[in-house]
């Protein structure tokens, strides 16, 4: 590993005078539909023909993106080279890997990039998007210059070759160093010139107040993020990530380099609104929230109360189109000004978010967790595709105690990332919280962890990175044996005491306090109220006094050794639907494919069916009766029974004529049946058959146009409420046989749809996991 010998103190002043322009930035997602009303809106609120040119101007301003994530047109429009966000005096490029530069030209210009020695070439294309690629640098702490020669000639001063590190997230990644503790004396003393940052300062900021029309015009790239690489110095320390801060002086004190650190963090934003625009377009589910954000369930409703709290104006104006940018929408934050940084070369990226995505209440925490795995996991793929680093090092921390019923399952959502994306790293904060604020003020414990994890993940040093995670469990008798990777020289209780947070449950699922003694490397639990162990749980609690440590200092990753949905009774699974649910056709009711599901999942569930034949979505449809699901006893039953599982299948009497007058308001009216399951005290998790099935030649709607209608709006009712989907269809479409009557299954099948539910069902709800051989 190669260092930094030199020794340069003192502030390295630059003024910034090369023009940096993010006026090229896409404007994508709802800026590209076109303004329906927004003249008129703008026009009530004051403001002048420059805004309204502007809002027309960015409606029409999504184009193809070039490798820069400058918008192609504006170099035609503006005519001069200019670099991209991240070129600015003072900046510190990364060490070791090819380094891109990138920005805008005119169109066919050439481009020559010199610097340490290398000259690069190449041509503006079409749009005027241009990159060069330096071979691998050398750490430098010497002061370097950087020269771009185009239809113009820039030249960049101070900059440094080190380690580059982007932190990004929502306010406890922002919170500045002078609100954390011991922060401002540390920002008082923070004169170390080899320490460089880029604080992308967002305004207007989102805190809870409505924004005036002059800050809801600041929403575009150009204006939304602001400032520049500047040294280490007192006055501007105050103002960057705690965190990140910490980390980059961890960091320089350990590697001797000059490390960078890049700070683009926003207050309050779930993690969709970090995602580039081509990622969310490519993700059915995502792309949902992004098409009905202020409807979605998956958008938790905190969002939704802010982002209308501080477009007040817009939404009393009757929320005209398109939707200003807010930062909470998915792919803001990138359209607003991450996606300028790409590809600029980095060593790694911090991400310390979750809070927003976590903020569901009555509702389930399973489900809300599985969320965020999906939509974590795009985010890396995306950011690693974006950054054209394949293995890009993300470490992240998890969230520390709140008093907040759903950080557990959320807690666990982030381990299991950890455990399932490479090159990934958690740092455990969960001693570090404050029960009862958000916002703990303590960063430098956990800057100091992510820097254990880079030091020893990216940077192969010999330390230890993680305190105890959980690798398997043995049960004993009436004691189960935990075994756990990262002992560190062994496991500890922090304070002397008996190791707390530690639960024991038997088949009952009833978890009680358990004793949990350390034995050489693993943690032996017992109670001698569970006779016959099946499960543990650790820390399995919004907050608490966590003591179970490795010797190095560092604190246990909570953890559960089971996969249930509830605790002390059996799983209710609710069946609704039409007439295949009911069992038409069927003479013994133990024949129905909800008997037969009953069966195959045992005494652990409680399945009831709740079916009626010839029922629809629909809630008006009629035929001699009124046939929505919705006006039937079976609906009103079903909800008394307070399922935790719903399995849906509805939709094929839909494709009737007499649903005809109805059916535009198959989804609004699906939406509506899911949300009132979902708003009972148990918050079921809900299944839809789609598409529908089954379906093959002499089956009556095999091959209608209606039947692909009505399979497009359940997959859409589906993405805007979260519901999961079961596919039947697969399973069922070669086998005639089972269906006599060329749409009701016979005996056989019913059992056959049953096996084939139980077995997304174990998926969906309940899945294994396995932690190791």
């Amino acid at each position: 590993m190669s260092k930094c010998l030199c020794n340069v103190t003192g502030r390295m002043n630059g003024l910034m005078d090369v023009m940096i322009d993010t006026r090229f930035c896409r404007m994508a997602g709802s800026l590209a539909a076109g303004p329906r009303r927004w003249p008129g809106y703008l026009a009530g609120l004051g403001l002048g023909a420059g805004l309204l040119g502007l809002a027309g101007g960015l409606a029409g301003a999504a184009s193809v993106q070039g490798p820069s994530g400058l918008d192609a047109a504006g170099p035609a429009a503006h005519g001069s080279l200019k670099l991209a966000r991240p070129f600015t005096h003072n900046a510190v490029l990364q060490r070791g890997c090819k380094c891109p530069v990138f920005g805008v030209d005119l169109p066919g210009t050439s481009v020559t990039v010199t610097f340490a020695g290398q000259s690069r070439s190449t041509r503006a294309g079409p749009d005027g998007d241009w990159l060069v690629e330096l071979e691998p640098l050398s750490a430098s702490c010497q002061p370097q210059s950087m020269t771009v020669n185009g239809s113009a000639t820039l030249v960049l001063t101070n900059l440094l070759v080190g380690e580059v590190w982007l932190i990004a997230g929502q306010s406890n990644a922002d919170w500045p160093l002078a609100a954390a503790d011991g922060g401002p004396a540390f920002a008082a003393a923070a004169t170390n010139s080899l320490i460089r940052y880029l604080h992308l300062a967002e305004a207007p900021r989102t805190d809870n107040r409505p924004w005036s029309p002059g800050e809801v015009a600041r929403l575009r790239p150009e204006t939304y993020f602001s400032g520049a690489w500047t040294a280490s110095d007192p006055v501007s320390a105050r103002d960057v990530s705690a965190i990140g801060y910490w980390f980059a002086h961890h960091l320089a004190t350990n590697l001797d380099v000059p490390i960078g650190l890049i700070d683009c963090t926003v207050g309050g934003t779930p993690l969709e609104s970090w995602l580039p625009p081509e990622a969310i377009a490519s993700h059915p589910r995502l792309r949902a929230i992004a098409e009905h954000f202020l409807e979605s369930d998956r958008v938790p409703a905190f969002v939704k109360t802010r982002v209308l709290r501080n477009l007040a104006e817009w939404d009393a104006h009757g929320r005209p189109e398109p939707m200003p940018e807010h930062p909470y929408k998915p792919g803001a934050c990138w359209r607003l000004g991450l996606g300028t940084v790409a590809p600029f070369a980095l060593r790694g990226l911090l991400w310390y978010q979750g809070e927003t995505n976590a903020d569901f209440y009555d509702f389930d925490y399973g489900l809300m967790a599985r969320w965020h795995t999906e939509a974590f996991e795009a985010l890396v793929a995306a950011w690693r595709t974006a950054w054209r680093q394949p293995s890009l090092p993300v470490c992240f921390v998890q969230l520390p105690r709140l008093n907040r019923p759903s950080w557990p399952w959320f807690r666990e959502s982030q381990l299991q990332c950890a455990r399932a994306i490479p090159k990934t790293a958690m740092a455990v904060a969960f001693d570090l919280g404050d029960p009862a604020n958000v916002h703990p003020s303590n960063k430098r414990p956990v800057a100091d962890r992510l820097a254990w994890l880079a030091r020893a993940r990216v940077y192969g040093q010999d330390v230890e990175s993680s305190g105890p995670v959980f690798r398997r469990q043995r049960v004993e008798g009436s004691r189960i044996v935990l075994e756990f990777d990262h002992v560190a020289g062994g496991l500890v209780s922090s304070d002397g005491q008996p190791l707390r947070l530690f639960e024991i449950a038997g088949a009952d699922r009833r978890f009680l306090p358990a004793e949990a003694v350390v034995v050489e490397n693993t943690v032996v639990v017992s109670s001698p109220a569970v006779a016959e162990p099946v499960a543990v749980r650790f820390a399995w609690v919004p907050a608490g006094e966590l003591n179970f440590f490795n010797a190095a200092g560092l604190p246990a990753s909570p953890f559960r050794t089971d996969r249930w949905i509830t605790t002390h009774r059996p799983v209710r699974v609710a069946c609704i639907g039409d007439s295949i649910t009911f069992g038409h056709g069927l003479d013994d009711p133990a024949a129905t494919y909800p008997a037969r599901l009953q069966q195959l999942l045992g005494p652990d569930y409680a399945v009831r069916n709740f079916g009626r034949s010839g029922c629809t979505v629909t809630r008006d449809s009629t035929n001699r009766w009124p046939r929505g699901y919705v006006r039937q006893p079976e609906h009103t039953n079903a909800l008394a029974f307070q399922p935790d599982v719903v399995i849906c299948n509805l939709g094929i009497n839909d494709v009737s004529t007499f649903a005809d007058p109805h059916r535009r308001h198959f989804v609004r009216d699906y939406v509506e049946l899911i949300r009132a399951y979902r708003a009972l005290p148990t918050a079921p998790r809900i299944l839809l058959w789609q598409p529908l099935a089954p379906l093959f030649p002499g089956q009556p709607y095999h091959g209608q146009p209606g039947v692909e209608e009505i399979n497009r709006r359940i997959r859409q009712a589906a993405d805007l409420t979260g519901a999961d989907t079961l596919d039947l269809w697969t399973g069922l479409k070669d086998h005639p046989e089972w269906f006599p009557d060329h749409l009701h299954p016979n005996a056989d099948g019913a059992r056959r749809i049953a096996e084939i539910v139980r077995d997304q069902f174990a998926r969906l709800v309940e899945p294994g996991i396995s932690f190791g051989p």
